[in-house]
């Protein structure tokens, strides 16, 4: 639809159609939060260990932005500091679920919290297709859904690890953005700043939804710059030729034979010979800068041969607008939120243990894919996307649609894409895309669950066909086509998945909210070990007993030795107090720090003490 079209359409009738897909979604969201049931009311969303961790930190985050503390560095494992650090930040998520607390409790702001974000993420979906792609109200839709539904996106594990859900902050950063774009004077630049700088506090957020973000964007935004408007970019590269230098010369032949001569020799030795020096040709090594050392030789080597660099790369800088300075300063400003917050926790830990990543990816091997059901091969639960990718690749490369060759090679190239994302998930052979190729790039060592990768993707294929609609005249059979396509594929594949709520309010009043008498000198505690009452609510007792420290720490304002995250300090072995040696790492801990005023918290009697190392 033309933008003359649009401004044409009555008012009332865009905002009945706004009405509809925000009627339509709040009820298929209902049904996925099992609104009509109620059980919202009385539980809270997941189970007692991750989600009720996620409702923690962001219990500790509104304390913060009500008594302007540190966020980076929550009440737990105190004296610790930069703590968040050791998790997702979940940043963007505090600002809503803390508006949440002013009128629910902690639970069911939670809940309210999240609805939200999908809420919102659908609607500017919507927006960004209907306003900016100019599509028709029909086609919008289609696309919209397809995100909204896709049993990639909504499916258990979206209801217990809520920071998946980050993906759907992604379409209001991508609306501001090109509103903002449209506005002239300061309100059009600080909008760019604020769109540029959410974009970049998404690493904040959760660092898996802001690379991968990356990632999916930085492929797809490569085939835009090769395949369509490469005049556009603000930095233009071009090639320059230039007379080959004369090979005659005794020491430029001197120095091509030396070279050469270096890097054979480098390459053997380092095969050849045991210890350090030594590397394998094999996808797994772990001394990349080896081979690649004999890959300069023997590249410098071929130039010297061959006579010189024959042709020159040259640049020119165009004139930058606020188009790009703007969101590219908002940018650098949330990564130096995102820098201050988890380089120090990267630098102290490292990564996770390879046998973490190695269980995230599926393993299989040749003679497996010709035995194994489909489905048993793909590594997620819907493969609706990337089939419709593939068909939808086919379909513009047939010859009586006569479609454009830029569009042809576009969807070509999101197929390849699709493509690369499902073998981002995959193991076979031993060898792993992932791996072998993108764990080493900076930051992406930190992932330990590549398929998470999917709920990126499954948000740009959505777009990417929305671009792909707009991209074709109203009147081509093929966008008609292409419309009906991704109608059926939607309505056949919708995900029937509803989370579900394991953390009753009344046990949570009953050992957390409940009065606790705290004695004056108390400056931190730790909880000592409970009841089987207690204990009665979960398996998981390092994370139970953790979490509920770190509610009691947030609500009387005083810090826990306990926590519970995904890394943790040195030295800290506070995990679960059922432990035998729980109260001699405490006493550790304690005498490492030189801690005063440290008490024991009886969640029982709902009694904090003071507490002297030793005693028992």
């Amino acid at each position: 639809m033309s933008a003359a079209r649009l401004a044409r359409t009555p008012a009332v009738t865009r905002v009945l159609a706004a009405a509809l897909v925000l009627a339509a979604s709040v009820t298929y969201f209902g049904h996925v939060f099992q609104a009509p049931g109620g059980a919202w009311r009385t539980a809270g969303l997941g189970d007692w260990v991750d989600p009720y961790f996620i409702n923690g930190l962001l219990e500790q985050l509104t304390f913060c932005l009500r008594h302007f503390c540190n966020p980076a560095s929550p009440p737990m494992f105190f004296p610790a500091t930069d703590t968040l650090g050791y998790s997702h930040g979940l940043v963007l998520f505090a600002p809503i679920y803390a508006v949440a607390r002013l009128f629910l409790p902690p639970f069911l702001a939670y809940t309210v919290m999240l609805f939200v974000v999908m809420e919102a993420g659908v609607l500017c979906l919507y927006a960004v297709c209907r306003r900016f792609l100019r599509l028709t109200f029909i086609e919008s839709v289609v696309m919209t859904t397809a995100f909204a539904t896709s049993p990639n996106v909504i499916n258990l594990s979206l209801g217990t690890w809520a920071q998946r859900a980050s993906v759907f902050l992604i379409p209001p950063m991508l609306w501001l953005g090109l509103v903002s774009m449209r506005r002239r004077g300061w309100q059009g630049t600080a909008g760019l700043w604020l769109a540029g700088f959410l974009g970049a506090s998404l690493l904040t957020q959760d660092a898996y939804t802001g690379l991968f973000a990356v990632l999916v964007s930085g492929c797809l935004g490569l085939g835009y710059w090769l395949i369509g408007r490469r005049a556009r970019m603000p930095v233009r590269l071009w090639l320059q030729r230039k007379p080959a230098p004369d090979l005659s010369s005794p020491r430029r032949r001197g120095a091509a034979v030396a070279v050469t001569i270096a890097a054979l020799g480098f390459a053997w030795t380092s095969v050849s010979l045991p210890g350090p020096l030594r590397f394998e040709f094999s996808s797994h090594h772990h001394h990349w800068e080896r081979p690649a050392v004999v890959t300069a030789l023997a590249v410098l080597a071929w130039l010297l041969l061959r006579g010189g660099v024959h042709t020159k790369i040259r640049w020119r800088v165009a004139a930058i607008s606020r188009r790009t300075w703007g969101p590219a300063a908002g940018a650098a400003a949330g990564l130096a939120v995102f820098g201050a917050i988890y380089v120090p926790s990267f630098l102290q830990n490292g990564g996770f243990p390879e046998d973490q990543l190695l269980g995230s990816l599926a393993r299989l091997q040749t003679s497996q894919l010709t035995t194994l059901p489909f489905q048993a091969m793909f590594p997620y639960p819907s493969a609706r996307s990337f089939v419709l990718a593939l068909a939808v690749a086919g379909l513009t490369w047939l010859p009586w649609f006569r479609t454009a060759r830029v569009i042809r090679l576009g969807t070509l190239w999101v197929a390849l894409v699709a493509l690369g994302v499902v073998l981002v998930a995959v193991q076979l052979n031993g060898f792993s895309l992932w791996l072998d190729v993108l764990a080493p790039l900076p930051g992406f060592s930190a992932i330990r669950d590549p398929g998470r990768i999917v709920y990126v993707f499954e948000l740009a294929a959505a777009i990417s066909g929305g671009v792909l609609l707009a991209s074709l005249p109203r009147e081509r059979p093929l966008r008609a086509m292409l419309t009906m396509l991704f109608g059926v594929f939607v309505v056949a594949d919708v995900s029937r998945a509803t989370f579900v709520y394991r953390r009753p309010i009344a046990v949570f009043d009953r050992y957390v909210s409940a009065p606790i008498a705290v004695d004056a000198t108390c400056r931190s505690f730790f909880i000592r070990g409970a009841s089987t009452a207690y204990m009665s609510r979960t398996d998981n007792m390092w994370s139970l007993y953790a979490n509920d420290a770190a509610f009691i720490a947030t609500a009387h304002g005083l810090p826990t030795l306990n926590g519970y995250s995904a890394l943790v300090p040195p030295d800290w072995n506070l995990a679960n107090p059922e432990d035998g040696g729980y109260l001699d790492a405490v006493d550790r801990w304690i005498a490492l720090h030189h801690l005063q005023g440290v008490c024991a918290l009886d969640i029982d009697a709902r009694t904090m003490t003071p507490y002297t190392p030793g005693a028992r």
